[in-house]
């Protein structure tokens, strides 16, 4: 049986790395998919722009990582997870000490980790065996012994801001205006503040069956604040934080290709200057492929006003014409509050209501189910959390749309959730768990419903 596992593993493989070879013959420039060893180029296009080739990642992710768990020793698998945590510590010493500017810097033959040590103010040992578990981890390539610099991946975290700016103002990581300064902002809030929040899982579940005890969340616990995530980043001592996490949530749009956005409603059908309300849209990142698209649309993005002041600095700096063409504006508004923009063709509602219980998620729906016109549309960007077992997705409400990367069966023996190629759905539900007291996951389809059948 275990043989016979490991052919259809291997077959699987075999099968979509062929196809993507032929694929990347036919559309990538170079003929050849990208080099590990190279920094990513800001002036190409993603291999991974391409559904298609998105697709076949995901099949060959899956297969060979359930290889791996299949061959390798089982205790070994146990210590990889186990020791998880000093992977995404390393990772974030790694971020917050600016190494991927510095090694942009240093040009491609990179750098002695006791220069990147000086330049970063750090301890040249302890840095250097932070560097050489990344580059294990293929994050960052010790070229020589000692001698490190960037390759595709680490090149990600590097916002593209001269190192000695950093040193003086380490917030303007967060203010480039390269794409690249979101991405170092999600890893620094997930290495951060979600691993902080993620140590108290345990005592989480332990408490959260126990009616007597004193609710909090493990964000609250971690952090010893009676406030939610963001009433706590609202707070000026916060702001480090806050930014930090405004450019995670820009950093979103990276999770599929951003052109993902359009697929799923026929944006076409809207007639010119139809109002578009994009209800907690943060500083406005995803908002700003649909208008570069649909130049016809009217789109207000809503949110809370330390927010909007981000967003409006955001898209001066980068998209100043979006604001001054008044295809895209601000509004400041608590979408737990009622909503003041009625009659609009589209409610859009992207991250939000895997934030918050199913309770304030159905008061977020109920806000705009009110404020909607007979044609209005409620369109929802999320993440829905499938079974990992072998057996077939469930059936969802016939109303719902769902669009999903992994609505097809794979092949087996392959898990139906796609196993390691699914990982950040999981990783964000069980996120969602550390800083509400429980997460939307497979109810959002109830709460929709619930909504809907009151006017």
């Amino acid at each position: 049986m275990q043989l016979n596992e490991l052919r259809q593993l291997r077959g699987t493989l075999l099968r979509a790395l062929d196809d993507l070879e032929t694929l990347a013959e036919r559309n990538i420039p170079s003929g050849s998919w990208p080099s590990l060893d190279s920094p990513v180029n800001v002036n190409h296009e993603e291999p991974h722009n391409d559904p298609e080739a998105q697709k076949l990642s995901n099949l060959i992710i899956a297969a060979a990582y359930q290889l791996i768990c299949l061959v390798r020793d089982p205790f070994a698998t146990l210590i990889d997870a186990a020791g998880g945590a000093v992977l995404t510590a390393a990772l974030n010493t790694a971020n917050e000490l600016n190494v991927a500017e510095i090694l942009r810097e240093s040009g491609d033959e990179g750098a002695h980790v006791t220069d990147i040590a000086k330049l970063c103010r750090a301890d040249s040992d302890k840095l250097g065996r932070c560097l050489r578990m990344l580059a294990t981890h293929h994050i960052f390539r010790e070229v020589r012994p000692n001698i490190f610099a960037n390759n595709r991946i680490s090149s990600l975290l590097d916002t593209g801001t001269p190192h000695e700016m950093l040193q003086h103002d380490q917030l303007s990581k967060f203010t480039a205006s390269t794409s690249t300064c979101d991405v170092s902002g999600y890893v620094g809030h997930f290495a951060d503040d979600v691993r902080r929040a993620s140590i108290y899982h345990l005592e989480d579940c332990r408490t959260s069956s126990d009616p007597s005890a004193h609710a909090r969340t493990s964000f609250q616990k971690a952090y010893n604040t009676s406030d939610n995530l963001f009433t706590w980043m609202s707070d000026p001592a916060h702001i480090y934080e806050f930014s930090r996490h405004n450019a995670c949530i820009r950093a979103t749009m990276k999770w599929a290709s951003p052109e993902s956005l359009l697929q799923g409603f026929d944006w076409t059908s809207l007639p010119e200057g139809s109002v578009v309300v994009d209800v907690g849209g943060g500083t406005g990142r995803p908002m700003l492929v649909l208008s570069n698209a649909f130049p016809h649309l009217r789109i207000i993005i809503q949110d809370r006003e330390p927010v909007v002041r981000k967003g409006i600095e955001y898209l001066q700096e980068n998209y100043k014409e979006a604001l001054t063409e008044g295809r895209v504006s601000f509004d400041v508004h608590d979408f737990f509050e009622p909503q003041p923009i009625h009659n609009a063709k589209v409610y859009f509602v992207r991250l939000v209501v895997h934030d918050w219980d199913d309770d304030h998620a159905i008061q977020i729906i109920k806000h705009l189910r009110k404020a909607a016109s007979l044609d209005s549309r409620l369109l929802i960007a999320d993440y829905i959390t499938p079974f990992a077992s072998r057996n077939e997705s469930p059936q969802f409400h016939n109303t719902i749309k769902i669009i999903s990367p992994t609505s097809e069966i794979p092949p087996a023996p392959l898990l139906s959730n796609l196993g390691k190629a699914s990982a950040n759905t999981y990783l964000t539900d069980l996120t969602a768990s550390s800083f509400q007291f429980s997460s939307i996951r497979m109810c959002l389809i109830l709460s929709i419903d619930a909504a809907a059948s009151e006017r």
